[in-house]
């Protein structure tokens, strides 16, 4: 098998993964399932083929070019105009260009959402699922509401937003500083300031303590309330302090009922459920039962992580690992970065490994440090 043949076979194993049907594009029964990927879509005229076209109820959404292994995908952009113009015009479609833009290698995954205001590319664990990208699709499609044309002249009335980092940037309200320190404050601003960047990435310096942890909740419970994150894992270090953090986190959270928080298992998060808790040797089980450390743990090769039906790689928005200098374990990477989500460090000695993992965004220190020259420190 060549390695061209090798990546389809290896991108269609993720695509299934995730619950795409594949089909081919001699009389495809598009109906069968909710998202159908139809491999070697011939286009229009001249402009070639579209290695899968994907399709939720039967009308095209996205689509996946496969580029040749070890083929660095971040530097690879999608040819979006290309495919727009050759789409045949007699194809049912949502809204042309298509939205859900995929690159894949057969083992790396990059997706782009062209609903983002400044759509950018990121990596991937594998493909969302059909039912993830109807949701994302209709928040994408529709027009101006009420809701929209209120808030133009009613700043106290959220718009919209199409995606996640549009309503960041157009929903969040002035930080309600009632109750926090100058820390806390300047905390909650650079995170904000750093997820309107579309960081995914970012670490804080600050001592562990209830002060660092309410203002981590207070930054989470803004996203959840005005941009509508819809859940988030809390990544600790031990039981106890994961007991400890459900109920601070009931205490300064807006949720609607005490169910809103639970502990994370090998089951989708239950209905309703906006907050997750676990520690990372836990989420590594979950995701990876067969690989198990043993002695020699710092030299161990990271495992591969299949992907997971039960918990997709959509299922949080966010990712804040507490103590990452405890837990940032090279063993457990592929854990901590299997969900499509932003990560967030919490740490109080930020080692140069640490930082690395983080992209050099350190959006602040404890103001009684010095940091290393060099660091981008907002």
């Amino acid at each position: 098998m060549n390695d061209t043949a090798q990546n389809r076979k290896d991108i269609e194993q993720q695509l299934r993964s995730a619950g795409w049907m594949i089909q081919n594009p001699e009389n495809p029964d598009l109906h069968q399932s909710l998202g159908v990927a139809v491999r070697n879509f011939p286009l229009a005229r001249d402009y070639g083929a579209i290695d899968y076209l994907l399709h939720l109820e039967g009308k095209a959404a996205g689509l996946i070019e496969v580029v040749p292994e070890n083929t660095p995908l971040s530097g690879v952009p999608v040819l979006a105009e290309k495919y727009s113009r050759g789409l045949p015009f007699t194809l049912r479609l949502f809204i042309r260009p298509l939205p859900f833009l995929y690159q894949g290698n057969g083992t790396d995954v990059c997706f782009t959402n062209a609903f983002d205001p400044e759509p950018k590319p990121r990596p991937l664990h594998g493909f969302h699922r059909p039912e993830t990208l109807k949701t994302w699709l209709e928040d994408g499609m529709v027009g101006e509401t009420p809701r929209d044309m209120a808030a133009e002249y009613f700043p106290e009335h959220r718009r919209r937003g199409r995606t996640f980092h549009e309503r960041l940037l157009i929903n969040l309200p002035p930080l309600d500083t009632d109750g926090l320190s100058a820390e806390q404050i300047r905390m909650i601003t650079n995170l904000e300031k750093s997820f309107k960047e579309n960081r995914p990435r970012a670490l804080v310096d600050l001592p562990a303590g209830e002060a660092r942890t309410v203002a981590a909740i207070r930054f989470v419970d803004r996203l959840m309330r005005f941009a509508d994150a819809r859940r988030v894992l809390f990544l600790v270090n031990s039981a106890d302090i994961a007991q400890r953090l459900q109920h601070t986190i009931q205490n300064h959270m807006t949720l609607n009922s005490r169910s809103a928080v639970e502990a994370l298992t090998e089951k989708a998060p239950s209905p309703g459920v906006r907050c997750c808790i676990t520690t990372l040797p836990h989420l590594h089980s979950l995701l990876a039962p067969a690989a198990t450390p043993g002695t020699g743990l710092e030299e161990a090769v990271p495992p591969a992580i299949p992907y997971h039906p039960g918990l997709p790689i959509e299922t949080f928005d966010i990712v804040l690992l507490d103590t990452c200098d405890a837990s940032l374990n090279p063993f457990f990477r592929p854990a901590l970065t299997y969900f499509d989500a932003y990560l967030i460090g919490l740490t109080e000695k930020p080692d140069p490994a640490a930082i690395d993992f983080f992209d050099g965004n350190l959006v602040m220190e404890d103001s009684g440090k010095q940091h290393p020259d060099g660091l981008d420190v907002i």
